[in-house]
């Protein structure tokens, strides 16, 4: 009974024990779970943390590759103002500091017509009167003045224009005009028979003629022809300096204006019998002009020629010349020789040599911003500007490549 009492305490603690682990193993799985899972949940937390500083220092390490920088620099500049000299002259062969000139010529011609606009008063009709002195001997010439007047046939009257010496059996002839205005006063031949004194007789052995009535729009004037001639005056000069332009070729340049006389011919005269006038206008244009483009060729040369002696460095000049012709002095006319005066206003730019610029991000790479300004001061420029992007804004690059160089005017 002991001994199965023994067994039996001895089986059921053992027992016990035995059933107890085996009911204190199913109470304590979801515990030892809930610790596998926070291992883990910490393992993962480790793993991202390490990820993270690892990605992160890539992440550094690619930004810091990045740094980039733009070092800008403004080139030295020298601003060039001065009057140059230089000849022109038409002559077959120029030498240095000479260009060619020549001779320009263009002529116009305009016509017009217009009414006359004076009064004609009229006027006589113009014949002959013959003298003949009967008498006979040895006597003097007998005087028959200027003015004196006869009546004919017809009853016009007609006076002598000039005076008459008429010797013995001789015959004198001399101009007369009836005292009628207009075609009254047109007689025949032989209309005057008529005695001076009893030894001389005056006769008109021609008829008398052109005699014109009086009227309005007949008689031309000197303001008829200005007045056409003014109307064409402008016209035939613009034409004139069109035609000379169209002369200079695309290099060249007047010296001065074309000088454009005029000319006015008419067919009638101030104070002829006509109805109407042509009057005709001619302008005749002269002019001179010079190879402008080898002007500026010589200016361009001289200006070049004093940039170069600011230093041993090389000085080129930028956004061309500003030039302007001041003065065309005459020293010869006949040769057409001209002195111009161009004003010419420049600006000159160092140059770097390009071995330099090339070389000048491997001489920066890694420097600080205040060592590289010293560096570039050396080199000669205006001025220094340096701008840094990434971690370090004080130093530039250590990759040369991120390095970029900017020359400004």
């Amino acid at each position: 009974m002991g001994g199965y009492a023994g067994g039996g305490a001895a089986g059921g603690y053992a027992g016990g024990a035995t059933g107890g682990g085996v009911a204190g193993g199913g109470a304590l799985a979801p515990a030892r779970r809930r610790r596998r899972r926070g291992r883990a949940l910490l393992a993962a937390i480790i793993i991202a943390l390490l990820l993270l500083l690892v990605f992160g220092g890539v992440f550094v390490a690619f930004a810091l590759n990045q740094s980039s920088a733009t070092v800008t620099l403004t080139l030295e500049s020298h601003t060039i103002q001065n009057t140059y000299l230089v000849t022109a002259t038409t002559t077959t062969t120029t030498t240095s500091g000479q260009v060619q000139a020549s001779f320009l010529t263009q002529s116009s011609s305009l016509s017009k017509s217009g009414q006359a606009s004076g009064y004609y008063s009229g006027s006589h009709a113009t014949g002959f009167i013959k003298f003949y002195n009967s008498s006979t001997g040895c006597g003097c010439p007998i005087i028959i003045p200027a003015g004196t007047a006869f009546t004919g046939a017809s009853g016009v009257t007609v006076v002598t224009d000039e005076t008459a010496s008429v010797a013995s059996l001789c015959y004198v002839t001399v101009h007369a005009h009836a005292l009628t205005y207009g075609p009254g006063g047109d007689i025949p031949a032989g209309d005057i028979h008529a005695s001076y004194n009893s030894k001389i007789t005056a006769q008109s052995p021609y008829a008398f003629s052109g005699g014109q009535s009086a009227q309005g729009n007949a008689l031309v004037q000197q303001s008829d022809i200005d007045h056409l001639a003014k109307g064409l005056q402008a016209q035939v000069v613009q034409n004139a300096q069109a035609g000379l332009q169209a002369q200079v070729q695309s290099n060249q340049h007047l010296f001065a204006q074309p000088v454009c006389p005029t000319k006015v011919k008419s067919d009638h005269a101030a104070g002829d019998f006509a109805s109407s006038v042509t009057v005709t206008v001619t302008a005749t244009c002269t002019a001179e002009v010079y190879d402008y483009s080898a002007a500026i060729q010589i200016v361009q040369e001289q200006v070049q020629t004093e940039a170069s002696s600011y230093s041993s460095d090389q000085y080129v000049l930028v956004n061309g010349l500003q030039t302007t012709v001041t003065s065309a002095t005459v020293t010869d006319a006949k040769a057409g020789t001209v002195i111009l005066a161009i004003k010419a206003v420049g600006k000159c730019i160092r140059q770097l040599d390009k071995s330099l610029q090339q070389s000048l991000p491997l001489g920066l790479a890694g420097t600080s911003v205040s060592s590289a300004r010293v560096l570039l001061n050396q080199i000669g420029v205006a001025h220094v500007d340096i701008s840094v992007s990434g971690r370090d804004p004080n130093t530039l690059p250590a990759d040369s490549s991120k390095i970029t160089i900017v020359l400004k005017s």
